[in-house]
């Protein structure tokens, strides 16, 4: 850093600790706020920021645990499929509220498995914790008491229900979520929480007032739903996000436990680099939305696609980003 890079940020950080009186919730348009921080790319896409919250949704016995499960093989060896681990060995927690301790070893070896790792032995960056018989009321004590020891990049709680007495309660809820979000900005983790949806087919919305309350906090939520033929079959949409949207894929659960990635789904995204020249050539730079609804429009795709399209020209360096602009930069990258 020059004398005259420390010259500035010395003078920021005067002016925020005055700005507003030093309220250090308020946010100065003279501060840059970073990009989120992915745990994860989903064929190309980052997903799973640290120090936000994330939720996995399904009907009873639909799947929720096979997502994990290739969650944490990926975070465990870099890849499961088409899931990346963007993050640099993070440490993983794990706490199970439903299952009995088998099913919990279970699905955890199946990671192992996957992972090229023993599925009989533990490794350091890997917590996983059975609270299904632990007094409900010293659950959410205990949980934080771990993430404050390990420092986890992310943690996964397998059945958040169990962490409270009525999920329809308005205040009980309301407390439980506001606890978890301050979980994910103080120990900067992803807090990844399970919830059942509701027990009517069309109803896919997660249960209670809990449900709506979670929804309403989270950067990505994501539904997994079993094939109706094929009970080892499951199909993954990421039907909530805060960043750009990840496609849907599948997974399908083999006898030993062990997760893959249907071929069919891990496609690459292909954008149009023309459509992106014709867009940028007369002003050289365009906000978000603007290009994201001129590429719309040029091309015929959807919003959801648009966004894909975005993300990975960013990645593979076609497109450029800057205080919130977009530009070209001129680099080999995927596109026709």
């Amino acid at each position: 850093m020059t004398a005259e890079e420390v010259i500035r940020e010395n003078e920021l950080a005067a002016y925020l600790a005055e700005y507003d009186g030093g309220d250090k919730y308020a946010i100065s348009m003279r501060q840059e706020y970073g990009e989120p921080r992915y745990l994860f790319r989903v064929g190309g896409v980052g997903c799973m920021p640290m120090g936000d919250v994330s939720a996995i949704k399904a009907k009873a016995k639909n799947g929720k645990s096979t997502l994990i499960t290739a969650f944490i093989a990926a975070a465990i060896c870099g890849r499961c499929g088409h899931i990346e681990c963007v993050a640099d060995a993070p440490t993983v927690l794990y706490f199970d509220t439903e299952q009995n301790p088998h099913n919990t070893a279970r699905n955890i070896r199946a990671a192992l498995r996957m992972s090229g790792q023993d599925p009989h032995d533990d490794i350091p960056r890997l917590w996983v914790y059975n609270i299904r018989t632990m007094p409900k009321e010293e659950r959410v004590k205990y949980i934080e008491e771990k993430i404050f020891d390990k420092g986890p990049a992310i943690v996964f709680i397998d059945g958040l229900r169990d962490l409270l007495n009525d999920f329809n309660d308005i205040a009980e809820s309301g407390q439980l979520i506001e606890t978890v979000t301050r979980w994910s900005t103080e120990y900067e983790a992803n807090i990844c929480n399970v919830l059942h949806e509701n027990k009517s087919k069309e109803d896919t919305n997660m249960r209670g007032h809990l449900g709506t309350e979670l929804v309403n906090k989270c950067a990505d939520v994501w539904q997994v739903t079993k094939d109706a033929k094929d009970k080892t079959r499951f199909t993954v949409e990421q039907t909530e996000s805060r960043n750009a949207p990840v496609d849907d894929f599948a997974m399908k659960r083999e006898d030993d436990g062990t997760i893959t990635i249907d071929p069919g789904a891990d496609k690459d995204v292909v954008y149009s680099k023309k459509a992106f020249d014709t867009i940028l050539e007369q002003t050289g730079s365009r906000r978000y939305n603007e290009l994201k609804n001129d590429y719309m429009e040029l091309t015929g795709v959807t919003e959801k696609t648009a966004r894909n399209h975005m993300e990975r020209a960013l990645a593979d360096g076609y497109l450029d980003k800057n205080n919130g602009l977009f530009y070209k930069r001129r680099n080999d990258a995927k596109g026709n």
